[in-house]
């Protein structure tokens, strides 16, 4: 199988470039209403950093489509063959690649740079599929994941955890939203619905995932 990356002009519409970045054989399958490049890229306005997670692909190219460095973070087994889906986030240099899934969950920084590893850290097993964010509010930013049974915050420059919401059930397909003030996330299962629930930058430590203990 191929993997590769296509980039199209704005204007005209005419393929700008197309860059094979590895041919390899998934060694697990998806859904059928998944894909094997389901994940979105993302740049810092000069490079473009693409995941493919189903093969454990991630590498940059410049903007004229020259690779500049890739990583093989290996390939692991989702829930029921479901298949990849978490994208990639960036900031302040660094590129945060998460991979929940159902062998050995973990997160890692590369820089956007050189693809040189800045941190890594464990996480619970499971598979999830919502992407990373930056959370911005006044002076700090967080970096935020959202995983089996847990959304969990983290510093993006050293990947210290910061604060754990514990008890959510399930995992999570859907990526969180916020703004200055709040944090807004939830998750649904078989036969149920949520629950939704909202964070305030305040937030510390461990955190029940009951509506009436959140702060």
């Amino acid at each position: 199988m191929i993997f590769q990356v296509l980039a199209y002009d704005l204007e005209s519409g005419e393929l700008a470039f197309e860059k094979e970045i590895g041919r390899r054989v998934p060694d697990h399958g998806v859904h059928p209403c998944n894909t094997f490049a389901t994940e979105t890229p993302a740049t810092d306005g000069e490079r473009i950093v693409v995941y493919f997670g189903m093969v454990g692909l991630v590498a940059c190219l410049d903007a004229k489509g020259e690779t500049q460095w890739t990583k093989d973070i290996g390939m692991f087994p989702m829930t029921a063959d479901f298949g990849t889906g978490s994208s990639l986030a960036i900031h302040d240099g660094l590129v945060f690649v998460q991979s929940d899934n159902a062998s050995a969950s973990f997160v890692t920084a590369f820089s956007v740079e050189s693809g040189e590893e800045a941190w890594s850290a464990e996480r619970p097993k499971g598979s999830a599929w919502a992407s990373p964010i930056l959370w911005k509010h006044g002076e700090v930013t967080a970096l935020v994941l959202c995983g089996p049974d847990t959304v969990t915050g983290y510093d993006p420059a050293s990947g210290e955890q910061r604060w754990r919401v514990a008890g959510m059930g399930g995992s999570f397909s859907a990526t969180p939203g916020s703004n200055e003030e709040r944090l807004v996330f939830g998750n649904s299962g078989p036969m149920r619905r949520g629950p939704l629930l909202s964070l305030r930058p305040s937030a510390e430590g461990t955190i029940s995932a009951r509506a009436d203990e959140a702060s």
